[in-house]
């Protein structure tokens, strides 16, 4: 299987997982556990930190919960417009 086969699986997975916690989860339960992950992953060295990358992916969760395609939309937009985008013909 391909790299980005299995970079889109992850990604999935963490979706999935999202969307059961807080289905499932009261949200400040949600944040908290989040912000530890967060701490825990390295990717900051303040629970203040952690519990706002937390807000941020619960928000960015329910946006595409709600029909965003921010991604989608980034992606086709840089495609149409890159100079260096190798068009597939």
């Amino acid at each position: 299987m391909s790299k980005l086969f299995h970079i889109v699986w992850a990604a999935g997975g963490e979706g999935y997982h999202a969307e059961c916690m807080m289905r499932d989860f009261e949200e400040p339960d949600v944040l908290g556990a989040m912000a530890e992950q967060v701490l825990e992953a390295g990717l900051t060295s303040t629970y203040t930190e952690a519990m706002r990358r937390a807000v941020e992916i619960v928000e960015y969760h329910r946006a595409v919960q709600n029909g965003a395609t921010i991604c989608k939309r980034a992606h086709q937009r840089l495609k149409a417009t890159s100079p260096t985008f190798a068009q597939n013909t």
